[in-house]
């Protein structure tokens, strides 16, 4: 038998391999976080407080600027959209 070249893998990765450690579904968004974004506030305002959405979305528009939705989890089943014009918040909508 010819001896390869690969090192072994250490048991510490192994065990995290057979075992992986379970990572958490959704990060949820705070009511406390949340009561802070209100109609004007900028998007960079928005991340700063929030935090990454777990989706967004997006329209170029033509005459008022581009049209953005950024989506947050509250809860395991309920989300909230975050929706921009031009980069300031127009609505926040419970869904």
């Amino acid at each position: 038998q010819a001896k390869s070249d690969i090192p072994p893998v250490p048991e510490i990765f192994m065990k995290s391999m057979l075992h992986p450690v379970p990572q958490p579904k959704y990060v949820f968004v705070s009511e406390e976080a949340l009561s802070g974004i209100t109609a004007g506030k900028a998007r960079a305002e928005v991340l700063a407080a929030l935090g990454k959405p777990v989706s967004i979305s997006g329209i170029q528009g033509i005459e008022d600027g581009p049209l953005e939705a950024l989506t947050y989890q509250i809860t395991e089943r309920n989300t909230v959209t975050v929706k921009l014009r031009a980069g300031l918040v127009t609505s926040v909508t419970r869904n």
